[in-house]
């Protein structure tokens, strides 16, 4: 399967959903004004899980970090992981390794029914016309052929405003320097009043 195809589905401006490599794409909800969607997170339809991903990276000490969470329907987070990177030459290295490495946390957690958000711009660049980016082609590939893993699963690109809390644990790497890699159950307990926050305003998905 070319790469090229598969994300030119996948990663889009609208914050509709698109089912990648899925036996059945997510089904549709009805939606709150579009002038909320963009602010919050917004669930995923019963019986699919959410994993939101995201990336940071700082040139002067090339020291990367990575986070992904992963929400059932009802917003309660199932479990999430930290991760710091050593040694990245440019932030979208550390954006393609952070989705390829939250991509094989999904598939050793034996989830099947996923959605894949997140915030990462260049990612979403790479992903969409990799012939631009032929020195980062092997991990494009990689990615595409471990979709192929799943029995549905859904890969999006979103404004900020609704990965907030992948955002932060990423970030808590390279500014917080928490370097410490780990993977637990639940939430983190520093994020739990933004957890709480958005498991009580829901958006329903699109």
């Amino acid at each position: 399967m070319d790469p090229s195809l598969v994300f030119d589905k996948a990663f889009e401006e609208a914050e509709t959903s698109r089912g990648l490599n899925s036996t059945q794409a997510p089904p549709n909800h009805p939606a709150e004004p579009s002038s909320v969607l963009p602010l919050r997170w917004c669930r995923p339809p019963r019986n699919w899980l959410k994993c939101n991903v995201s990336a940071s990276w700082g040139s002067h000490n090339r020291m990367g970090g990575a986070a992904w969470i992963v929400r059932d329907a009802g917003g309660i987070p199932l479990a999430h992981s930290r991760r710091a990177f050593f040694g990245h030459t440019s932030n979208i290295e550390a954006e393609l390794q952070s989705l390829l490495w939250s991509i094989r946390a999904l598939i050793d957690l034996t989830i099947k029914w996923v959605i894949i958000e997140s915030s990462l711009t260049q990612v979403r660049e790479a992903l969409l016309k990799p012939h631009e980016y032929p020195e980062w082609r092997h991990l494009i590939d990689t990615i595409s052929v471990l979709l192929n893993e799943f029995d549905g699963v859904s890969l999006e690109h979103v404004v900020a405003g609704r990965n907030r809390i992948a955002n932060s644990i990423a970030l808590s790497v390279t500014r917080d320097h928490r370097y410490q890699s780990y993977v637990a159950t639940g939430g983190p307990t520093w994020l739990s009043s933004l957890l709480r926050e958005e498991e009580l305003n829901l958006v329903v998905r699109v």
